[in-house]
C-alpha cells in the first residue's frame, strides 16, 4: 500500500483486533485488516460505496461483513474492539460517535477529520476520551490521525487548535503559518474574522518559537 495515511491508520490497528471500518468507501483499511485475518465489518450510508468494498473483497478473496446503515447504527458494538472513521468532518464523526458515546469506553477508535480539528478535539476531551496523535505528510499536504481511548486529559485553548505540543511538528506548524497567513491576507480590515485568524497565527507562532528553544 503506497497511501501513507492508510498506512499509518493501518499501524495504529493491533494486530488481529476485529473492527468496524465506518464509511469504508474503497475498503482499504478493512481489507488489508481482514486479509490478516482481523474480524471485519464495512459500513457505509451509501449502498454504491458498500458494494464496490464488497466487490473488491470478493475479487481478493477476502470473507468480511457488510452492512448498509448510517455510522454505527444497527450494530452490536460488543463485537468488536476498533472503530475507524476516516476522510469525514467532525460534525459527521461527532452525528456518528454521539448516541454511542457510552457503549465505546472499551474501544479504540481511529478518526481522520478533514476538518475541524480544534473542535474533534475539544468533543473528545470533554467526553473524557483521551487522543494520541500523529501526523503524516502526503503530496504536500498533512493528515492529522487521532486514536483515541477512554480516558481524561486537560487541553489548553491553543492545545484544542494545534494539539499537544511535539518539537518534532515544526514543519507542520511553519506549514499552518503559511496558510494562516495567506488567509489573514485575504480578509478585508473591516472583517471581524481577521481577528480571529490572526489569534491563530500567534498560537502558530508561539509553537513555532518552542521548537527554537529545545
Amino acid at each position: 500500500m503506497k497511501d501513507k495515511r492508510l498506512e499509518r491508520i493501518i499501524s495504529l490497528i493491533p494486530f488481529g483486533a476485529s473492527l468496524i471500518d465506518v464509511g469504508c468507501d474503497h475498503g482499504y483499511v478493512g481489507l488489508y485488516m481482514a486479509s490478516k485475518g482481523s474480524k471485519v465489518l464495512f459500513t457505509d450510508i451509501h449502498p454504491n460505496a458498500l458494494n464496490k468494498a464488497r466487490e473488491n473483497a470478493l475479487n481478493s478473496g477476502i470473507d468480511a461483513l457488510y452492512l448498509c446503515t448510517d455510522g454505527l447504527n444497527g450494530i452490536d458494538l460488543d463485537n468488536y474492539q476498533v472503530i475507524v472513521i476516516a476522510g469525514m468532518g467532525f460534525h459527521t464523526i461527532k452525528h456518528i460517535l454521539n448516541p454511542y458515546l457510552n457503549l465505546l469506553r472499551d474501544k479504540t477508535l481511529i478518526l481522520e477529520s478533514n476538518n475541524d480539528l480544534d473542535k474533534l478535539r475539544e468533543y473528545l476531551i470533554k467526553n473524557n476520551f483521551k487522543i494520541h496523535e500523529y501526523l503524516v505528510k502526503e503530496r504536500k499536504k498533512y493528515y492529522v490521525i487521532f486514536k483515541v481511548m477512554d480516558g481524561k486529559d486537560e487541553y489548553t485553548k491553543e492545545e484544542y487548535f494545534l494539539g499537544k505540543f511535539n518539537n518534532d511538528n515544526i514543519d507542520y506548524y511553519k506549514y499552518l503559518l503559511g496558510e494562516y497567513t495567506k488567509i489573514y491576507e485575504s480578509i478585508p480590515d473591516d472583517n471581524k474574522k481577521k481577528n480571529e485568524v490572526l489569534e491563530k497565527i500567534n498560537i502558530i507562532n508561539s509553537f513555532i518559537e518552542r521548537t527554537l528553544e529545545n
